[in-house]
């Protein structure tokens, strides 16, 4: 028994041989499928099933494998996403604080100096003392100004790792002290009373004076 497609290819079995009776009469019989009325079903098996489902169960484990790996992967990058703009956010506010900080920091002694200066360029304070006290003022303000640029240019230095650092020995009681009295002087002036409690003997520490002045400067 042989199938054999319409274009005479062998679908099943041998190809039929040429063989004939004596007569002519050929050994070979065909029907189509449509002629013989069948109702015929296809049908494909493994001849290894365990093997072949143990295939399938392999495939299997390595698609669902692969399938967690990409949505870990897309966890990851997305939580990764969302820290890294989180981060720029509170970058960006930070830079707006630190700008409106920087210009408030400038506006004050500047409003200072122009009020201090007009009013001597007009001659309107008539006590030499009193004049002496406004100069006082305005080197003042002005040394204020010096220092928050030189701030600004530190924080650059800072940023880019530039900013150099010399380690000396700071006797503290007597360098709190001085930064005590210079900050005590800029409180009266703004109508604040500051009152510092310092001990006479403490240790000393290792530092950079200007840096960690700095420092303190701005947490006062």
């Amino acid at each position: 028994v042989g199938l054999v497609a319409s274009n005479g290819d062998v679908l099943y079995g041998e190809p039929p041989a040429a063989t004939t009776l004596s007569a002519g009469v050929p050994l070979a019989a065909s029907r189509t499928v449509q002629e013989a009325g069948l109702s015929w079903r296809v049908e494909v098996r493994p001849q290894h099933p365990d093997a072949w489902s143990a295939t399938l169960a392999r495939r299997r484990t390595v698609f669902v494998t692969m399938l967690v790996a990409v949505l870990a992967l897309m966890s990851f990058g997305t939580y990764l996403t969302l820290r890294v703009v989180r981060r720029e956010v509170e970058i960006a506010r930070m830079k707006s604080d630190f700008v409106s900080t920087v210009s408030h920091e400038f506006r004050s002694p500047l409003t200072a100096i122009r009020q201090l200066g007009e009013m001597l360029m007009r001659g309107r304070v008539p006590y030499e003392a009193r004049r002496q006290e406004y100069y006082e003022r305005i080197t003042s303000e002005s040394d204020r100004l010096a220092r928050v640029v030189e701030n600004l240019l530190d924080f650059a230095r800072m940023e880019e790792g530039r900013k150099p650092y010399a380690l000396v020995p700071i006797d503290t009681s007597a360098w709190l002290s001085d930064l005590a009295a210079r900050f005590e002087t800029h409180a009266s002036q703004n109508g604040h009373h500051f009152v510092a409690d310092i001990p006479p003997r403490l240790h000393e520490v290792l530092a950079d004076r200007e840096a960690l002045s700095t420092a303190l400067d701005n947490l006062l």
